[in-house]
């Protein structure tokens, strides 16, 4: 059966696949997740509408697809999904560079010939990691199939990542010890003492920690910032600060609602005092 796009939700009616989580051959249940879809909206989980055995993949990451295109094909019941493509009179429309179907490997043709080839089948799914793995992956902008996972069956763990950053961060240092020094050097940072107000904790930053921060930084210049608001039933607390108020008056000094604030707020800072690190 084919595995369609369902409705995404009101104005949402198409995205781009940023991973596939099964390959041809595997077998899914019912509400196991296909694909991640992202839209203007969120990254979502596209989850299998039955159990079967996954026949055929009709998607690769990065494909922009819409409601209704068939994702895959899923063999269901008794059945084995056929290793046998398709009959060639009948090709389904995809991109120009994927055009070509898999052949048999009775003609053996040479490495010089297949390299433009892009295979489908297995090689359509990501790499075998955690949903974890992949999303961090995926905010760090960095293509899995280039990192070499070094648990059982090829699997990617988060040393593996590391490694891979790791690496990469050694290739740009090595590109900017050869590069020459710029004509006019960006003046430095204005260094701020966070002494004056309390001790102070230096730690040494992973490389994981740098891409963070440096990701972390383009997105504050260049991504529309979103707050979140909540609401809380203060009733008693502002009862308890008018009582207490004229008290506060008599010393100089305005028990406000910030007050209780920047309470809750060091209290949370001296339990994770992460959030507090620059």
């Amino acid at each position: 059966m084919d595995i369609k796009l369902p409705k995404l939700g009101e104005g949402a009616d198409s995205g781009a696949v940023v991973s596939i989580l099964v390959k041809t051959g595997d077998r899914v249940k019912k509400g196991q997740t296909l694909i991640e879809l992202e839209n203007e909206k969120a990254v979502a989980p596209i989850p299998s509408p039955a159990e079967g055995v996954v026949a055929r993949l009709r998607v690769k990451e990065g494909d922009k697809i819409s409601v209704g295109q068939v994702i895959l094909e899923l063999t269901v019941g008794g059945e084995t999904p056929s290793a046998e493509p398709k009959p060639a009179t009948a090709p389904e429309p995809r991109p120009a560079r994927t055009q070509a179907p898999a052949v048999a490997a009775a003609a053996a043709p040479s490495p010089a010939e297949e390299a433009p080839l892009e295979p489908e089948n297995d090689s359509d799914a990501a790499p075998a990691a955690s949903p974890t793995i992949r999303r961090l992956a995926r905010d760090l902008g960095i293509n899995l199939r280039r990192v070499q996972g070094t648990e059982p069956g090829g699997r990617i763990a988060l040393a593996d990542l590391r490694a891979y950053i790791q690496k990469l961060e050694r290739l740009a240092l090595q590109a900017r010890s050869a590069a020459p020094a710029p004509a006019a050097a960006r003046p430095p940072a204005p260094r701020i003492d966070f002494a004056q107000w309390g001790p102070v904790v230096k730690k040494p930053m992973s490389p994981l920690r740098k891409t963070i921060a440096q990701r972390m930084a383009e997105n504050w210049n260049t991504v529309p910032h979103v707050h979140q608001f909540d609401e809380v039933d203060i009733t008693e607390l502002e009862a308890w600060r008018k009582k207490h108020a004229a008290a506060y008056e008599k010393q100089g000094a305005r028990l406000t609602l910030t007050s209780f604030v920047l309470v809750a707020l060091t209290r949370t800072l001296r339990k994770h005092p992460l959030f507090n690190a620059s």
